[in-house]
Formats: structure tokens, sequence, C-alpha cells
């Protein structure tokens, strides 16, 4: 019986604590919940051709296009898929180059008008550049996948990548070679069956590179609210009969979520606890559930309260190097980086990217990346061993002089 109400105290907690209210009250009077229409490839190609288009009402000009060229270059060049950067760079690199244009040409207006459903494609764009125009065709798949067309000789994106190329080709001194961007959200793992000529994007790249940024650019408040109703039923979906999870979140909706997560960890156990004993899940998806509860401690250094471990340690080394200019690669792995798998090295291949600090540290031999990786060794089924951990980097940093205190999340 005190167990049964132990439990019930835990979810009564949880649901009445300020973070979940707040997580909820994010999402009150969103029009997309309301109308059930958060996961229509219908709605969202929309949005996306209006936020996009120059000329549109929302007040932003060509700050939007100007965003997605940002992004795409940074995902051509991040590409796991070589056939996608081989393409663009070499068969596509004057395409490529004007994409370039699009990104950097400064303050300079551009004139990007969007299309919806042309010939069966969901969205394009025309980047008007000087004498050429730069087309982007944009195949927007939300739960759906490829289907096969005409006879059945080929794939969906094959067909509408010749179909377009045929359409530009003739036309080459007016028209540079479309550029094709396969856009999905995390859930939805299809691939696009003409793979090496499509950039693939997550709708969480889109908000990150390109809506987010709107919003918060955008001055009118009336445009304001609609891009952040937007935004919101990205996560929040309300038509459950198309299943699917979350699409993308803010910045502002993963710190609600952090909050509660840091305040409720109580709760999230209890629910893997029964999901586990239900036998919904087994234990090895429990361990990993377990392992994304993260560890939320906050960190004091230098009078600074540090809210991630990885900017922490990233503070630390950098002031200890600057301090002591004559450190080497060797000293630092001495000093700081003991037990850990490859804690520093010279090149950072496009696979290791999220693993190490994104800027290098001059050292006495040379620049050098060091790994971002941080986990404590306490929290839970995360089996982190405490030589690699978080608390053997402070342990090893007070013996240097450094003090770094643990606080309460």
């Amino acid at each position: 019986m005190s167990e049964i109400s132990g439990s019930y105290g835990t979810i009564v907690k949880a649901v009445s604590s300020k973070e979940y209210i707040e997580y909820q009250n994010y999402h009150v009077g969103n029009v997309f919940g309301i109308t059930g229409t958060s996961r229509s490839e219908h709605l969202h190609s929309n949005f996306i051709r209006w936020i996009l288009d120059s000329n549109e009402s929302h007040s932003l000009g060509s700050y939007s296009i100007k965003q997605l060229c940002i992004k795409l270059l940074e995902v051509i060049n991040n590409a796991s898929n070589k056939a996608v950067q081989l393409c663009y760079k070499q068969d596509r690199s004057d395409s490529l180059q004007a994409l370039k244009s699009c990104a950097f040409n400064g303050t300079e207006e551009l004139h990007a008008k969007a299309y919806r459903e042309q010939n069966n494609i969901d969205l394009k764009i025309e980047i008007v550049i000087g004498p050429k125009v730069l087309p982007i065709i944009i195949e927007n798949k939300i739960k759906s996948s490829e289907h096969l067309v005409g006879k059945k000789t080929s794939k969906q994106t094959e067909d509408y990548r010749k179909t377009q190329d045929d359409l530009y080709r003739p036309n080459n001194t007016r028209y540079y070679m479309p550029l094709y961007v396969y856009l999905t959200p995390a859930f939805n793992k299809q691939q696009p069956s003409d793979i090496k000529y499509w950039i693939q994007l997550k709708y969480q790249d889109l908000v990150d590179g390109i809506i987010y940024p709107a919003y918060i650019k955008c001055t009118s408040e009336h445009y304001k609210d609609i891009i952040f109703s937007y935004l919101q039923c990205l996560s929040y979906q309300t038509d459950f009969d198309k299943g699917g999870g979350s699409m993308a979140t803010t910045p502002e909706e993963q710190e609600l979520i952090n909050d509660f997560i840091r305040k409720n960890k109580d709760f999230i156990n209890l629910i893997i606890d029964t999901m586990t004993s239900s036998g919904d899940i087994d234990e090895e998806t429990a361990k990993k559930i377990t392992a994304g509860v993260k560890d939320y401690s906050n960190y004091q250094y230098n009078n600074t309260v540090f809210k991630s471990k990885r900017s922490m340690v990233e503070k630390v080394i950098r002031d200890y190097v600057k301090d002591n200019p004559l450190t080497s690669s060797d000293d630092l792995k001495d000093k700081f980086l003991k037990n850990k798998s490859k804690p520093i090295i010279k090149n950072v291949e496009p696979k290791q990217k999220s693993y190490y600090y994104q800027d290098p540290i001059s050292l006495s031999d040379g620049d050098y990346y060091f790994t971002n990786q941080w986990a404590s060794h306490l929290s839970g089924q995360q089996q982190i061993n405490y030589e690699g951990s978080i608390e053997a980097f402070i342990d090893l940093a007070k013996k240097e002089g450094i003090e770094i205190e643990k606080m309460p999340s």
C-alpha cells in the first residue's frame, strides 16, 4: 500500500509541478493544435513556402532564404554521404557557387519566389542571382515515403529530378542546374532513391537554421505570433491518428523539457520501471532511456555558474592553457584527460564533429581538438567509469589548484 501511495505522490508532484504547468502552457492556444493539422504535409509545405518567399507578408524580406542557403552549404560540407559532396562540388559546381553567393552576399536583398505543387513538386524556390536564376527543389516527407511512378520503372525522387533537370538544362544561359533537398522529421528514416543528388535536411535543421532565427528577427508582432504558433506545432502533436513523434523543438521548449526532467527524475524513473515491469519495454531499452535522462547538475567555476558540463570543462581547459602557454598535448592529457578514449586529436572528420569542441586549442606542439564527452559516473544506468567521468576531471583540476563546485540542479 505504501508503495502505491508513494507512486501516486510522485505522479501528483510531477503533474502539479511548475515545470509541467509551464510546458503545458507553452502550447496553449496553438491554432494547428485546435484544427488537428500538425502533421499535414500541405500545412508544413505552405508555411515553408510563405517564409522562404522574399516578397511575402512576413516583413523578413530575403532573410529566411539566405539562412536556408547557409544551412544547405553546412549540410553539404558535413554530409556523411560523400556522393552528395562530389555531386555538388564537381557535377554541379556552378550551382554550388551560386548558393555560396546567395549565402554570403552581405546586406543586399535577394529576390526569391517560392512555388507550391508545380509539376507535382512539393516546393520550388527560384532565386535571382544577377542574370541567372538558381532553382531549389524541396521534397517534403513527413510520414509518407517514396512511391513508384509511371510504369514503375523509377522512384519518385529520381523521376522528379530527371523532369526538373530536363526542364532547366536547355535554358542554361538563364538557369543554373537545380539543387535538390529531401526534407524529413527525425522520426522518418526514409532516404531518397536518387540519393547522390538530394541534400538531406531535417526539420530540426530548418528550425535551428531558418525558422527560429526568423522568429527572433521578425519585427511584426502579428507575424511573430504566426511563426511562434507554427514552431509550437512541430513538437506538440494533436492529430495522433497520423502517428510519429516530435518533428523539432525550439531552444525555449527544450529548456522547459530539461527543467521538468531536472526536477522530476523520480517521475521519469517511475514511468520506466512501470513500463519495464508490464513488459512494454525490455530492460535493455529501459537502460537506454535512463541513459538519455541526463545529469543536469550545475557547476561553479571562477565565480561563474555553468549549466552544462561541456561548457564548464571547455572554459577550465582554455583558461589553463592561456595561463600556461607552454602546455603540450601530452601535458593536457596527463593533467585533465586521463583515461579518455581519443581525448585529443589533430584533425576532426565530419563524423567525429559532435564528439569534440568546435574550435581547436593552440598548444606548444600545434593546434588540437579535445573531447567534449563528459558524463557523470553517478547518473543511474549510464555505467560510466569514474576514470573518464566529470567527477574525475574535477578531482584532477583540484590537483592543479582549480576549484570547481558541483551545485544542485
